[in-house]
């Protein structure tokens, strides 16, 4: 069962952190004035951010 655990936590881990990423590039396009594409990119931050609380679920 730890192995599972572990994978479920890096997995977890690597989600939060594309959405961080994600999170980012959007400020990016922000500050340079393409708003529908940083609309894109905090789109795709926020289902990151879903799959990332889907794997902690797991734990439980």
């Amino acid at each position: 069962m730890g192995v599972f655990k572990n994978a479920v936590r890096a997995n977890a881990s690597d989600e939060a952190a594309t959405a961080t990423a994600l999170r980012d590039k959007a400020e990016e396009h922000e500050r340079n004035g393409n708003y529908r594409q940083a609309a894109v990119y905090n789109n795709a931050a926020a289902k990151a951010d879903e799959r990332a609380d889907v794997w902690r679920d797991l734990l439980r």
